[in-house]
């Protein structure tokens, strides 16, 4: 038997867990992610101006923010996708929406999201012209607020590629800035 200090201690048994994070812990970002949304915001107001930070308004999943008629298919989701583009002040004349389906493997083909998709909605990336490109997977388009909170997160990585001058984010801190451009644009409830 080992001792430490006057008390035996039992070389075999593994150390204690950790204790549980605090609430601050686990809602706080860290010191490192505080400075990059900082960043991120700062590059927002001189790519967009200060009023982008300020007018958007508090969007939230009920139906006077989300009007339109849902009834769980590929238009629904176009409906909800286009709406959040409006609130975003995108060109809706520049939103294309288009279905995928996955495959028995839950993959879907060449062409579906360009990173890593949350839900069943995904911005695609913007062509040549201007256009707006959102995938939508066919097979989950059925529950509306899954629709909402993914269509809200493309839309704002859409805002973010499609900002003149353009916003450029790093690979490693895309959902950070994915994170942070859904809450300036008031989608952070959804």
């Amino acid at each position: 038997m080992l001792h430490e200090g006057n008390r035996p201690v039992d070389s075999a048994l593994p150390p204690p867990p950790p204790p549980p994070p605090t609430d601050e812990e686990l809602f706080t970002p860290s010191p490192e992610a505080r400075e990059a949304m900082l960043k991120l915001l700062a590059i927002i107001r001189r790519s967009r101006g200060t009023e982008a930070l300020l007018r958007a308004p508090l969007l939230a999943p009920i139906p006077d923010h989300f009007p339109d008629r849902w009834s769980g298919d590929v238009l629904s989701v176009r409906r909800v996708v286009r709406r959040l583009a409006h609130y975003a002040g995108l060109n809706l004349e520049r939103v294309r929406v288009r279905p995928w389906r996955a495959d028995a493997d839950g993959n879907l083909p060449a062409g579906g999201p360009a990173v890593a998709a949350e839900g069943n909605v995904w911005f695609r990336g913007v062509d040549a012209d201007g256009t707006l490109n959102f995938g939508v997977d066919v097979q989950q388009v059925d529950n509306p607020e899954l629709t909402a909170s993914a269509s809200a997160r493309a839309v704002a990585h859409a805002w973010l590629a499609s900002a003149e001058p353009a916003i450029r984010v790093d690979a490693s801190r895309l959902q950070l800035a994915i994170d942070v451009t859904t809450a300036v644009l008031g989608f952070g409830v959804l």
